[in-house]
Order: structure tokens, then C-alpha cells, then sequence
């Protein structure tokens, strides 16, 4: 497990999946997540792209079955669009963040099918 997060940005969608190019466009060393207020400076930049997460493979030593998980920042825009992933003792996990109105024509909706969780973003 780690807490580090290296944040970048790619021109291209296809450069997430080489791990040299994902590294050659970070802004900076990997290093703490940014806190909240940063969020609300970057949700105009990130109007008009993808936000990937990949939290990589994971081992732990308990006997539940992952089934689902939840990811947000919070004072991240509702109508940011992002995705991510996650590998948990064996259990491949993805979640699809966006307005319900764009998931009803994302291509993930048809790739992975309908949401098994839906979950309100900053409600509280």
C-alpha cells in the first residue's frame, strides 16, 4: 500500500497504458494526494479530459470478497468525467465516474454493462 499518487496528464488516451509514458508527463515526484481547495483550482482543466486512477495490485491477508469500491476526491466537480481501477486478492475492480447522463452513452456502459453500485457524489 501506498499514499503516494504521481499526477500527470497525457495528450492521448492510449498513453496510460505504457507505464514509461505515464511516467514521462507527471507534473512532479510521486508524493501526497492533493487536499481539497486544490481540487476546486483543477476542475476547470479537468472539464475537458478523462481522470484515470490505477491503484495497481493488491494482497491482504483477510477472507471477505471484494465486490465493489468507491473512490472520490472530494471538491472534485460532479460533471468531471473519470475512471479507475484496482486489482484486490484476485478481484479485478473498476468504477466509471460521471453525470448519469453521460454513463447512459458512455462506451464503458456498453463495454462493462449497467453499475452494480450507484453512489451520489458529496452529498453530505
Amino acid at each position: 500500500f501506498s499514499p503516494l499518487v504521481a499526477a500527470g496528464m497525457c495528450e492521448k488516451i492510449q498513453d496510460i497504458a505504457s507505464i514509461k509514458l505515464r511516467y514521462a508527463n507527471i507534473f512532479d515526484a510521486p508524493g501526497a494526494g492533493p487536499a481539497p481547495k486544490l481540487w476546486i483550482l483543477g476542475n476547470p482543466m479537468h472539464s475537458r479530459s478523462l481522470f484515470v486512477n490505477n491503484y495497481g495490485i493488491h494482497k491482504h491477508n483477510f477472507s471477505a470478497k471484494p465486490v465493489a469500491f468507491m473512490w472520490d476526491w472530494l471538491e472534485m466537480a460532479a460533471p468531471i468525467h473519470g475512471a479507475g481501477c484496482m486489482t484486490l486478492n484476485d478481484t479485478f475492480l473498476c468504477w466509471v465516474r460521471c453525470m448519469p447522463s453521460a454513463h447512459k452513452f458512455s462506451p464503458m456502459r456498453e463495454a462493462f454493462g449497467d453499475p452494480v453500485a450507484q453512489v451520489p457524489q458529496n452529498t453530505s
